[in-house]
């Protein structure tokens, strides 16, 4: 779907004209850049099983952190096609995408699950 769009997925490549954002080249951007977000998400694993819980425990650390790295990457090289939406334009684009969510409900069936 990005691609689509020439929507890249390398915050080194990204420059939005709109916004005094990106691309992130150097290795320290954050200690350039002015304002700073910061977002702290705090994740709890308890793999109670014994022989093999810290094991599994790091791998569910591991791809989530890939996971949220992957997702913020998106959300930064995204931004400035719905950096100036208007909520109407936001609400408009839900109902777009329900609609179409919806549509592929009906025709395609079941995805991502197992059936039991």
């Amino acid at each position: 779907m990005l691609s689509n769009l020439g929507i890249t997925m390398w915050t080194t490549t990204q420059r939005n004209t709109n916004y005094p954002r990106g691309p992130l080249i150097d290795a320290d951007w954050k200690d350039t850049v002015d304002p700073v977000m910061t977002c702290y998400k705090l994740v709890e694993i308890d793999f109670i099983w014994r022989l093999i819980g810290g094991k599994v425990e790091r791998f569910i650390g591991d791809v989530e952190k890939r996971l949220f790295t992957n997702f913020h990457r998106q959300l930064f090289c995204t931004h400035f096609t719905w950096g100036d939406m208007t909520m109407a334009d936001i609400r408009a684009l839900e109902a777009e995408t329900k609609a179409e969510l919806d549509t592929q409900r009906e025709t395609a069936g079941l995805k991502g699950t197992a059936e039991m």
